[in-house]
């Protein structure tokens, strides 16, 4: 089983330019819930890198209801996350503006594992303070990552997923080592032409519709070639 790394990305590139009315209609809520945030961003980040500079926490300065923006980001964000795996994975008809915005305990769970993930790879970098065991720690637990197409399409979550070395490189290569290039080319780009930060926000963007659309691929090749050897 091998994943068509070339084959994989033109295809979820393709799909954003086939698709986009569709990805647009399913990205209005979430962005609308995710817009407090959004705003409060750059007074939060600038707030939060004075207060480690000084080595003071002071949470009397951070915007008001950053919890309550917190909380509405992350519905938003796996609200869209789930809905983008959906249009890939069960087409156009299984996804609307307002699909799976009630379902609680899908996002709940989406978020659950978002947060798990995100721990994992955090607390041995906390732990270390070497920031390249990031790229160690998520290199080990990619294969985990298929589970949140798992929970967008309803299916049972598998914490024991393992990939032959070739699809796992694979699938480490496209998730985490070219977004990550990607974001440092164009970051770079910027601010060499001393581009605003929106810019390097809108590269973001894309990244993250991008990595999601990808991901839901490379789920949909490797289970294919699984059942296919099953048989």
């Amino acid at each position: 089983m091998t994943l068509p790394i070339k084959k994989t990305i033109l295809a979820s590139l393709a799909f954003i330019v086939m698709h986009w009315k569709k990805i647009i209609e399913i990205s209005i809520i979430p962005l609308i819930l995710a817009s407090p945030l959004l705003l409060v961003l750059p007074e939060l980040i600038m707030e939060l890198s004075k207060q480690l500079l000084t080595g003071q926490v002071d949470t009397a300065n951070v915007p008001d209801n950053t919890p309550l923006y917190v909380f509405f980001f992350l519905y938003g964000y796996a609200l869209l996350s789930i809905n983008l795996v959906r249009l890939i994975m069960l087409g156009e008809s299984s996804v609307s503006a307002l699909s799976c915005v009630f379902e609680f305990g899908r996002i709940a769970k989406y978020v659950g594992l978002t947060m798990m993930v995100g721990f994992a790879i955090v607390l041995p970098v906390a732990l270390t303070g070497v920031l390249f065991v990031e790229l160690i720690v998520y290199f080990l637990i990619v294969p985990l990552t298929l589970n949140f197409v798992n929970v967008a399409i309803g299916r049972v979550l598998n914490f024991r997923l393992s990939l032959p070395f070739v699809v796992h490189i694979s699938l480490y290569f496209m998730q985490v080592l070219l977004p990550t290039l990607f974001a440092y080319l164009f970051g770079s780009v910027a601010d060499a032409l001393g581009l605003s930060g929106y810019f390097s926000m809108l590269v973001q963007v894309f990244i993250f519709y991008w990595s999601g659309i990808n991901l839901a691929f490379c789920y949909r090749v490797i289970v294919a070639d699984s059942s296919e050897q099953s048989l």
